[in-house]
């Protein structure tokens, strides 16, 4: 028994391990795959469960304004140029976007015009507000997801309802969506009583090694999930794109999503396909759920 254990572990076995881990890493690093533990290339090996971003990663994340619907052009230009520090790929292209208007020079408005409050955008709560002097007048410029901005502006149901469907119709095609809004009376910091300004559509290319590679995951046993805080008809959009048969089944919202205890979201969590509107904090909620069925999860 002693000789048979003996010559089935042989002494060179961490070696040989070692080695073969290493050849991987080599492999892997070809492919601008860096690894930092070993272990990680057999960890990675047993991955049955991708969660993925949209934005940038099934996407190009080159973003380009296409479609546009204003109540006031004027007062909607200043709102993308005096609530836009060009920090990411969407500020850009509204920066690039009111340039090529040339109706006003959003440089100089930025330059000229002193801000004196600013709550900057986060993903938990998907807006962002500027207060600035504009011609020696305090004014408030709200930027963020249509349906939120929507909320804090005084419209009557009937106005509220008829942006809320042009908003599926924009997102059923794709789009990223923004809505703007204004407010200069009252207390500006105050989340109510804005004037809608209106939406702003963006286009955002799929990658197009986005599709394959998709199907060499799927062809390997692994599942994708697409974790995304964009719109959910803007997600499905994408999906549907990329090959995914959505149902209504398929695709949780954020909202949704923080009042189901993790006893509920292990019993519906292997039907999802979408997870749209969520925030960080619901991602770790999401990926533990999935964890706690077994799956190793990349």
């Amino acid at each position: 028994a002693v000789a048979v254990a003996v010559a089935a572990i042989p002494e060179a076995l961490q070696s040989i391990v070692t080695i073969v881990l290493s050849i991987g890493t080599k492999k892997m690093a070809k492919k601008h795959a860096i690894i930092r533990k070993l272990s990680a290339v057999e960890t990675l090996g047993s991955t049955s469960i991708i969660a993925t971003d949209k934005t940038g990663t099934l996407t190009e994340g080159k973003m380009k304004v296409v479609k546009v619907e204003f109540t006031d052009k004027e007062k909607a230009f200043f709102a993308l140029t005096l609530n836009n520090e060009q920090r990411s790929g969407l500020e850009v292209a509204i920066w690039e976007y009111v340039k090529e208007q040339k109706i006003i020079d959003p440089q100089k408005i930025f330059d000229k015009t002193k801000r004196t409050y600013e709550e900057q955008f986060d993903s938990e709560k998907k807006y962002s507000i500027t207060i600035n002097e504009v011609d020696n007048k305090s004014v408030a410029f709200l930027k963020g997801a249509p349906e939120i901005i929507l909320s804090f502006c005084h419209l009557s149901a009937k106005e509220k309802d008829d942006i809320l469907r042009k908003i599926e119709k924009w997102a059923d095609s794709g789009l990223r969506l923004l809505g703007i809004a204004f407010k200069n009376k009252g207390d500006l910091k105050e989340k109510t009583g804005f004037t809608w300004l209106g939406l702003v559509g963006i286009v955002d290319p799929i990658r197009k090694d986005t599709k394959e590679a998709i199907l060499n995951a799927q062809a390997a046993g692994i599942k994708i999930k697409i974790v995304t805080g964009d719109y959910r008809k803007t997600a499905e959009r994408v999906a549907a794109d990329l090959g995914f048969k959505i149902k209504p089944e398929n695709v949780l919202e954020g909202k949704d999503l923080e009042t189901i205890s993790e006893r509920e979201l292990k019993k519906i969590i292997d039907n999802i396909i979408i997870f749209s509107r969520v925030a960080p904090h619901q991602k770790q909620k999401i990926i533990k759920g999935l964890q706690e069925k077994g799956e190793v999860v990349a």
